[in-house]
């Protein structure tokens, strides 16, 4: 959005908005079935794994002000 203040100033402000899936990272691949239902953590077996098992939000605003 874009508005014109006066005969020498401009006020913008844009929105960016993405939702990322598939990030790349780390985790526990061979964890106990007891470690899962209670989150207390791995094992001495523990394995770790990488792949796209995590997701996010990236929102952001950028208020600008443009004189002549």
């Amino acid at each position: 959005m874009q508005r014109q203040v006066g005969s020498d100033l401009v006020i913008s402000l844009d929105f960016y908005h993405k939702d990322i899936i598939n990030i790349l990272g780390v985790r526990e691949t061979n964890l106990p079935f007891a470690a899962r239902i209670d989150n207390s953590g791995g094992s001495i077996t523990a394995v770790n794994g990488y792949g796209p098992w995590y997701g996010g939000t990236y929102d952001a605003g950028i208020l600008s002000f443009e004189s002549a």
